[in-house]
């Protein structure tokens, strides 16, 4: 019908018909484009819908985006009724809200996934309606909902894609994918690992060349975050190493693969290296990160932790904001609070308040542990001890929570498996890898610059190379090229390939990956 009306030379029903059915043209690599460009000048100012459409066509999440004038024509278009109402117009509010969440004005964009939810309640029982097209809808509502904080609103939205009888695949596969990111952030492995798997039985259902690889972050993401609690290190790896195979520097979902990775650097030694590394997230990913979204709350209770971890509590303070509104913000107060000696005011502000009873299973679990800590440190031990065995307990499974207890403080543990056998047997089952304190500064202002060598082992690493493929561009031997690697390494204070890479182009050593794709495609 598309290129009929183009064909025809009937540009107002062919503008009609894009604007009523752009989110399945858009499916079709480059056939909006085709059609669009087909408009002249003139045609296409009467119509700022499809340059909006287009722009969506040739943008990214945190591209500098649509001019505001042109989004406010199409606002206001839309709050004239100049698009007929029901599924053409929920499409309008879907465009204007993709262009407000990619720029990250997420509170915005919510009245938008109000109208467009109360539209899809609306038609969804009706006979002959595009499931496709609400699909989308919903899963978008749903992303938006989860980054601006509010994860009942997103949980229902992604599970509205997954209960419509026939919706695209893509749409199936990413919002499970999305619910299983979201429970992976609140802590709840359990039905996280659900969400995954079923995610991963579209995906296989259907083939990932049939898929859009960019709708699968999410769930790598959780896949990232569960092996950081679990302190399953082999498969973080693997999964890094998947992650890394994609341009992630438009992604959405970024500052959650940022979050895994930070918290993996907090149990692993390497502190002050990811306060660098956070703080130029924070210069560079602004979009992603407005004041009040889950990633920025996420990141700011990680600095938090960070700066404690190595002693500035000056930075830690900083991090905190000046309203307490959710338990991100209690949690990096109390342990701010703990950290420099006011435990009594760190207990009181736990126990006073309902903070407990009304965070996720993650964040409930770490506020208990503060908790015990805090009132080990006051002299409280049995308390302290029961506090730890409730925390163990509501972990379902203690396994799950190995993360929370490695940046816990050890004394306190070691006091509650004294008070408590139960506290005693779980600890010793699971091995807990105590908290690595983070490297003496003098070892990171001497550190041994790396020689041409190493420097070109380095960038051969970084485009992929194998050790056996080094040594052949070489002309060394395989042996030699490891002993090598595991220099880079060391000098680096790198624990794998993508750690080493990591910090070697926080440092300047090493250009971004698209600087490197791209001289490489030059």
């Amino acid at each position: 019908m598309a290129r009929q009306a183009a064909q025809e030379h009937d540009p107002e029903s062919l503008a009609a018909l894009i604007e009523a059915e752009w989110l399945h043209l858009g499916r079709v690599d480059g056939l909006l484009t085709d059609l669009i460009t087909r408009f002249d000048h003139d045609q296409l100012s009467r119509h700022p819908a499809l340059q909006l459409i287009m722009d969506r066509v040739h943008t990214w999440p945190g591209a500098p985006g649509p001019p505001p004038e042109l989004l406010g024509r199409v606002e206001r278009l839309i709050e004239s009724g100049h698009f007929p109402d029901g599924e053409v117009r929920a499409g309008m509010e879907h465009l204007v809200l993709l262009a407000l969440l990619d720029q990250g004005h997420y509170e915005r964009a919510r009245p938008y996934a109000a109208a467009i939810r109360a539209t899809t309640e609306r038609l969804a029982p009706r006979p002959g309606t595009d499931s496709w097209k609400l699909g989308s809808l919903a899963r978008h509502n749903g992303v938006l909902q989860f980054l601006a904080g509010q994860p009942a609103e997103a949980g229902s939205d992604l599970l509205a894609v997954i209960q419509l009888t026939d919706v695209h695949p893509d749409d199936r596969a990413a919002a499970a994918g999305e619910l299983a990111l979201l429970h992976a952030v609140q802590g709840d492995p359990a039905i996280a690992l659900r969400w995954a798997t079923y995610a991963e039985t579209v995906i296989d259902g259907w083939g990932l060349d049939r898929l859009d690889p960019r709708h699968q972050v999410a769930l790598l993401g959780a896949r990232l975050i569960k092996a950081t609690d679990r302190l399953d290190w082999a498969r973080y790896e693997e999964i890094l190493g998947l992650l890394h195979t994609a341009d992630l520097r438009h992604d959405r979902h970024l500052p959650f693969i940022r979050y895994a990775q930070l918290r993996a650097a907090l149990v692993r030694g390497q502190q002050r290296p990811a306060l660098d590394q956070l703080a130029q997230l924070l210069d560079t990913a602004p979009t992603h990160l407005p004041p009040g979204s889950l990633a920025h709350s996420l990141l700011a209770g990680l600095e938090t932790q960070l700066a404690i971890s190595i002693g500035d509590h000056d930075r830690a303070r900083a991090a905190i904001p000046d309203h307490l509104t959710d338990h991100h913000h209690v949690l990096q107060q109390v342990r701010w609070l703990v950290a420099t000696g006011r435990c009594t005011a760190a207990a009181a502000l736990i126990s006073d308040s309902r903070w407990l009873d009304l965070a996720p299973r993650r964040g409930a679990i770490e506020l208990t542990l503060t908790l015990a800590t805090a009132l080990h440190r006051t002299g409280d031990h049995r308390e302290s001890a029961r506090l730890v065995l409730r925390a163990l307990t509501q972990s379902g499974d203690p396994q799950t929570i190995g993360h929370s207890l490695a940046t816990t403080d050890q004394r306190t543990l070691a006091a509650a498996a004294d008070w408590q056998p139960a506290v005693k047997a779980t600890l010793e089952r699971l091995k807990i890898i105590l908290f690595v304190p983070p490297a003496p500064d003098s070892e990171l202002r001497h550190e041994a610059p790396l020689t041409p060598r190493e420097r070109v082992i380095l960038g051969l690493l970084a485009d992929g190379g194998t050790a056996a493929e080094i040594a052949a561009s070489l002309y060394v031997s395989v042996h030699t090229v490891r002993n090598q690697i595991q220099r880079v390494y060391r000098k680096l204070q790198a624990t794998s390939r993508r750690h080493a890479i990591d910090i070697a182009v926080s440092r300047g050593l090493l250009p971004p990956i698209s600087e490197r794709r791209g001289s490489a495609a030059s």
